[in-house]
């Protein structure tokens, strides 16, 4: 029983990523699975429902988590961009199907996903929030072990490290390699990191 929801999400979510929410019908979902729309409603009410599940399980649940053990500033950027490899390797393998235009797709999801999804837009603005406050915390203790420059706009370096992580797609889509928009993602960061130092 499980096992036939997970299936029925993931089919599910590979549909509303290569198509828009309103081309994606329970009618196609039930022919791609191969089950009755009768199943399907077992498990999801509704269309609306369903997208609601795929939006939970592959966006909100599938974040980059961020490295809980570190002592320093470096040690922390250097465990996100090993994080942000694991994280960009596995999502590629997820969705090898789709080649180099994964983060396009992911884009035109995401837009969907606002417009779709009931209150996701305070989700994100809640994620960005609670994301700046960390960086902001993270920039400042390391400034009081005296590994950075006193002198910083720790909001202004927080934005420009969110910036670099939410680039990646950008990135992605500029050359249509995620070798190069990892590669690049790397590189921001050290490169980021190396400004705020004494």
């Amino acid at each position: 029983m499980k096992d036939t929801k997970e299936f029925i999400l993931k089919t599910a979510y590979y549909m509303f990523l290569r198509n828009n929410y309103e081309a994606v019908t329970m009618s196609k979902i039930s022919s791609a699975t191969q089950l009755t729309k009768g199943a399907i409603y077992h498990h999801f009410d509704s269309k609306e429902e369903l997208f609601k599940a795929v939006v939970d399980k592959y966006i909100l649940e599938n974040k980059v988590p961020r490295p809980s053990k570190h002592d320093t500033l470096k040690e922390f950027i250097e465990l996100s961009i090993q994080q942000m490899k694991d994280k960009v390797s596995e999502d590629s393998n997820e969705v090898k199907d789709l080649k180099n235009t994964e983060f396009i797709h992911y884009l035109s999801f995401i837009v969907d996903t606002i417009q779709y999804y009931p209150g996701f837009k305070n989700i994100g603005q809640k994620f960005f929030k609670e994301g700046m406050k960390f960086w902001k915390i993270l920039l400042e203790d390391a400034m009081k072990k005296g590994e950075i420059r006193k002198d910083l706009d720790t909001e202004a370096i927080a934005m420009n490290f969110l910036s670099i992580h939410f680039g990646i797609g950008s990135n992605m889509i500029l050359t249509n390699s995620i070798e190069y928009a990892f590669d690049m993602y790397k590189r921001q960061m050290e490169e980021q990191y190396k400004l705020l130092l004494i």
